[in-house]
């Protein structure tokens, strides 16, 4: 499976704040197997998931959707990259959201809005 900008990012971030992965899995109460799969890109994490890893790292929430968008993509018109950073800065709201509504969302739902919040990432 192919790595996703997030997996990437976590895997950085861990590397930067010098925490092997069964220290970080330690922190997050989550099997360094786990981790593991988060950073390859196997699987994606939840959003109460995410925010344990932004207060891990000291990283705003929002940061792990902005990672493609600092890249640039010139493919992107002046209108969609508008739109796109209208939404980003609502994205904490949305997370919040998600977050609080997660325990009632089916597994069907969940796995949409995780993949509608990958392809906002790549």
């Amino acid at each position: 499976m192919e790595t996703s900008a997030l997996s990437r990012q976590l895997r950085e971030l861990r590397t930067r704040s010098g925490l092997t992965q069964v220290a970080a899995a330690q922190a997050l109460g989550i099997a360094n197997t786990t981790l593991s799969q988060y950073e390859s890109g196997k699987r994606i994490p939840g959003i109460k998931m995410l925010k344990s890893l932004s207060a891990l790292y000291s990283m705003p929430l929002d940061q792990f959707f902005s990672a493609k968008e600092k890249q640039g993509n010139s493919s992107l018109s002046g209108e969609e990259i508008a739109k796109l950073c209208a939404l980003k800065t609502r994205v904490p709201e949305l997370l919040e959201c998600l977050c609080r509504a997660e325990d009632e969302l089916s597994d069907e739902k969940l796995a949409l809005v995780r993949s509608v919040v990958v392809a906002m990432m790549e």
